[in-house]
């Protein structure tokens, strides 16, 4: 039985990107990851995927030295997250993962203009994610 459990469980890496999500936090700081979610994602037919896959090609100007690149990853990204957002401005998660960006990103960039907003929103919206959306209300919470 305890070699059935060690086959199990160190038979090698598995996929654990089932959703963007749960490795948001790494994008700052793993290259292979923004990527991974970028490739991932950025077709995929799931609001949210598709907002972290564009919070991902943001974060990836963070890991690249090219001037130019950098702000292309990052404009290319905002723009389709700010797009997103525009399509379903009540989506909480999207305004999550704007807050966070926005909190992050270097002050050169601009780009911080709806941090109050979103901070707003993601606290009305609390209520409603404590009970329907138990990851991103602990999520909306570590941050304020």
């Amino acid at each position: 039985m305890f070699w059935a459990l060690c086959c199990v469980l160190f038979s090698g890496p598995k996929d654990t990107l089932t959703h963007p999500r749960f490795v948001f936090h790494l994008l700052q700081t793993d290259a292979a990851c923004c990527e991974q979610v970028y490739q991932k994602f950025s077709n995929s037919k799931q609001l949210s995927q598709r907002a972290y896959a564009a919070a991902a090609q943001m974060s990836m100007a963070e890991h690249t030295i090219n001037p130019y690149l950098k702000l292309r990853y990052f404009n290319t990204g905002k723009a389709l997250l700010e797009s997103l957002i525009q399509q379903h401005p009540q989506n909480a998660e999207l305004h999550y993962i704007r807050y966070v960006i926005q909190k992050h990103a270097p002050g050169l960039l601009g780009y911080n203009g709806q941090i109050e907003a979103d901070r707003a929103l993601l606290l009305k919206a609390l209520p409603y994610l404590k009970h329907n959306d138990l990851f991103l209300y602990n999520r909306c919470r570590s941050i304020f």
